[in-house]
C-alpha cells in the first residue's frame, strides 16, 4: 500500500491528523507535488485550520474562493516580508525556477512579491544568530551564572576565613 493509499484510508477512518502527517512526509521525501499540496490544503481546511491550508495552497495549483481566503489568512498571520513568508513554507515547495510551478502558483508568487525569496529558498532569512554571536537571553543567563558562582565562592571564602581565625585565636 502506497503512502497516498494510506492517506486515503486515514481520511476514510476520520484520522485527519495522521493523513496530514503522511502527506507532509510524502512532500518532504518526494519533493514538490502540486496535487499533494492541494490535498494538504483541503485537509487542513476540513480540519478548520485556514492558516495551514493557505500555507500549502500558496504554492499549489488550487484555485477558488476558499483557496484565496485561506492564503489571505496565512499571509496576514505570518506578516513580515517575502523572506519571512517563504521561511514558513515547506522546504519541498522551493523550486529552481518560477516556470516549474503551475500557472496558479506562479501567478500567486508574483502577485505577493515572493518570486525572488522562494527561488533563493528563503536564504535571506536569518534563523539564528551569526556564528560567534549570542542572544540576549544567553547573555543574561551567563551573567546570572557568573553572579551565582561568585556568591558561592565568597560564602565559601568567608566560611574558611572564619574557621581559620577561630582556629588561630583558640575560640
Amino acid at each position: 500500500m502506497s503512502a497516498l493509499d494510506r492517506v486515503k484510508t486515514d481520511i476514510e477512518r476520520g484520522d485527519f491528523g495522521m493523513a496530514r502527517i503522511r502527506l507532509m512526509s510524502y512532500l518532504d521525501t518526494q519533493g514538490y507535488d502540486p496535487e499533494v499540496l492541494n490535498r494538504l490544503g483541503q485537509l487542513c481546511l476540513d480540519m478548520h485550520d485556514p492558516f495551514e491550508a493557505g500555507r500549502f495552497w500558496l504554492a499549489s495549483s488550487a484555485r477558488g474562493e476558499d483557496v484565496d481566503a485561506a492564503i489571505s489568512v496565512f499571509l496576514d498571520r505570518v506578516g513580515g516580508g517575502p523572506w519571512h513568508v517563504v521561511s514558513q513554507l515547506p522546504r519541498g515547495v522551493r523550486l529552481a525556477s518560477l516556470e516549474s510551478y503551475p500557472d496558479a502558483a506562479a501567478d500567486r508568487l508574483r502577485q505577493f512579491g515572493l518570486q525572488e525569496a522562494i527561488l533563493l529558498g528563503g536564504k535571506g532569512v536569518r534563523t539564528k544568530p551569526p556564528s560567534g554571536g549570542t542572544t540576549r537571553s544567553g547573555t543574561v543567563a551567563g551573567i546570572a551564572f557568573v553572579t551565582v558562582g561568585l556568591a558561592i565562592f565568597c560564602a565559601g571564602l568567608w566560611s574558611t576565613a572564619s574557621w581559620l581565625l577561630r582556629l588561630l585565636t583558640g575560640d
